[in-house]
C-alpha cells in the first residue's frame, strides 16, 4: 500500500547558481567591461522609430489589417497568387516597390490569369478582398476609423469644457483677489489719515497740541472704499 503524497508548501523553488552558470555564463572579466547601458537608437532604421502614434492600438489594429491585405493570395490561378507573384514587393516600412519588367512580363504572358488575379467573378479576388477590407475599415457606423474619430472627438469635447470650467474658475479668482487687493489698499491709504488722528489725540493727553502734519507716500492706486 503507497502512502498519500502530502504537499508541504507551495510557491517558486529559489534557483540556486550550480555548475551550469558558470559553464556556459561569459567570463566576469568580460561582464565586468560591458557599459552598464547602451542606447541602440542611433543605429536602428528609420522603420523602428513608431513616432508618437506608435502606441496607439486603433492605428495599429489598420496598419495590420492593410499589410494582411497585402499579403492576401488567391489559390490556382495559373501561379499568380499574390503581389510577389506579379513582381510586387513590400518593403520593410510597408511601402510597395514594383518591378515594372516582371509586371509587364505577367500581363503579357496571361493577362485573363492577370485580371483575375484582382477581379473574378467569385469575388475572391486581390481588389474584391480590398475593398470588402476597407469598407469594413470605413464603414459609418462600425468601422474602426470612424469609431476612433468618434472618440477622438467626444475626448475634444471633454478638453474645451474642462478648459472652459478652468478659466470661469480662474476669472471668479481673479476678480476675488481684486476686490481684497482694493480692500487692503483701501486700508494702507487710510493708514496715515489714522495714525495722524491718534498722534494728535496722544498729543493732547501729553499736554503736546503740536503735531507734525504726515505726508502720504502710498503709492498704490486708489481704489475700493475704505474699511477701517
Amino acid at each position: 500500500m503507497t502512502r498519500p503524497r502530502e504537499i508541504r508548501r507551495y510557491g517558486w523553488i529559489p534557483d540556486v547558481p550550480d555548475q551550469r552558470d558558470h559553464l556556459y555564463s561569459a567570463p566576469p572579466q568580460y561582464l565586468a567591461a560591458l557599459p552598464a547601458s547602451t542606447d541602440l537608437r542611433a543605429q536602428s532604421p528609420p522603420v523602428y522609430n513608431q513616432g508618437p502614434l506608435g502606441s496607439d492600438s486603433t492605428l495599429r489594429s489598420l496598419q495590420s489589417s492593410l499589410l494582411k491585405d497585402a499579403a492576401y493570395a488567391v489559390s490556382g490561378n495559373s501561379g499568380f497568387v499574390n503581389l510577389a507573384s506579379l513582381g510586387i514587393t513590400t518593403n520593410d516600412d510597408g511601402k510597395l516597390t514594383i518591378d515594372n519588367t516582371q509586371l509587364q512580363a505577367t500581363f503579357s504572358a496571361n493577362p485573363k490569369a492577370f485580371q483575375s488575379f484582382f477581379q473574378n467573378v467569385s469575388s475572391t479576388g486581390f481588389a474584391n478582398n480590398f475593398s470588402k477590407d476597407l469598407a469594413g475599415l470605413t464603414s459609418p457606423t462600425k468601422g474602426i476609423l470612424t469609431l476612433e474619430l468618434a472618440q477622438n472627438t467626444s475626448q475634444q469635447r471633454v478638453l474645451t469644457r474642462q478648459l472652459a470650467d478652468l478659466h470661469d474658475r480662474l476669472i471668479a479668482r481673479q476678480k476675488q483677489l481684486t476686490l481684497v487687493f482694493a480692500r487692503v489698499n483701501a486700508t494702507l491709504q487710510a493708514y496715515p489719515s489714522l495714525l495722524l488722528t491718534v498722534t494728535a489725540e496722544i498729543g493732547a493727553l501729553n499736554g503736546n497740541f503740536s503735531v507734525t502734519p504726515q505726508v502720504n507716500n502710498n503709492t498704490a492706486p486708489n481704489v475700493g472704499t475704505p474699511t477701517l
